[in-house]
Parts: C-alpha cells; sequence; structure tokens
C-alpha cells in the first residue's frame, strides 16, 4: 500500500478547511497524522480508522445493435483550402537622375574666360548671373553653388 505525506501551510482559514475537508473525503484523517503541527493541520486531531473505499459498480444491461436499411454515410470532411505563400518581390529600382557633376573653380573660371573673350555683351551676362547668386565675382561664390552656376553659364552659351 502507498502512502501519500502532503504538507501545506496555508494562511487563507476558509482554504485551509475547504482542503481538510478534501484531503478527509479522499484520504481519511490517519493519511495527514504526519503533518506538520500548525494551523489548519490534523496532526493534534485523533486519528480515525482509514476510510476503505467500497466500489460497487452498477451492473451494464447488454445493448442489441441497432439495425437499420438507412444507409449510412459519413459527412464529408471540409478541406482547407491550399494557400501558397510567394517571396515578396524587390520592387523595381527608381532610376535616378544622372548625378550634377563636381565642378571646380578652374572649370568656372575657363567658362567665365570665354565670356570675357567675346566681348562687352557678353561680360555683362556673366555679371547678371553672379548676381543671381548674390556675389560680384567668382572667388566669393561657395563651391555648393558651383553645379548651378555651371549650367547657367551654359544656357547662356558657354562650353563647360
Amino acid at each position: 500500500m502507498a502512502e501519500i505525506t502532503i504538507i501545506h501551510r496555508i494562511e487563507a482559514p476558509e482554504i485551509t478547511a475547504a482542503l481538510e475537508k478534501l484531503m478527509e473525503g479522499l484520504w481519511g484523517k490517519t493519511a495527514i497524522r504526519n503533518a506538520t503541527p500548525g494551523a489548519g493541520s490534523f496532526a493534534d486531531k485523533p486519528a480515525a480508522a482509514p476510510a476503505t473505499p467500497q466500489i460497487n459498480p452498477a451492473p451494464i444491461p447488454p445493448v442489441a445493435p441497432i439495425v437499420s436499411d438507412v444507409p449510412v454515410t459519413a459527412p464529408p470532411i471540409p478541406v482547407p483550402p491550399v494557400v501558397t505563400f510567394t517571396a515578396p518581390v524587390a520592387p523595381p529600382p527608381i532610376p535616378q537622375p544622372p548625378q550634377a557633376r563636381a565642378y571646380t573653380f578652374e572649370d568656372l573660371v575657363k567658362a567665365g574666360g570665354q565670356f570675357m573673350d567675346a566681348g562687352p555683351a557678353k561680360q555683362r551676362e556673366l555679371a547678371a548671373a553672379l548676381q543671381e547668386f548674390g556675389v560680384t565675382s567668382l572667388v566669393e561664390l561657395s563651391p555648393n553653388f558651383y553645379p548651378q552656376l555651371a549650367e547657367k553659364l551654359r544656357a547662356l552659351g558657354a562650353n563647360i
């Protein structure tokens, strides 16, 4: 015969009482007689004779097989639809506009020289182009504006 030892310590009297009733109903008071003394244990209570469970199963009457002329077919089992997953496709790359050429101070001096050699009308066009950037000479222009000035001079006829 197996012996089961359960030790519990619960500070809630309602739960302790419910557990004690459950344990008493399952195994009887003697099953927990060796429990640690304290609140809610049966250690201080007299042990009762172990309860021997009486099992009297009710007789099961025989069942006659059911015979029917109606054919019985099982309902069809639903088959889930086939789901296919495809890997995400990266969108085609967006074409980028060509990068503006990096112009140097020397490139702009060369283009400005073409205006200076072409006469006073072209010299005035060069001066007007520089004034659009807020400067009166190429030396004053920030290198950040070199591409824009080069495009302006090309529009005015410079070979740059």
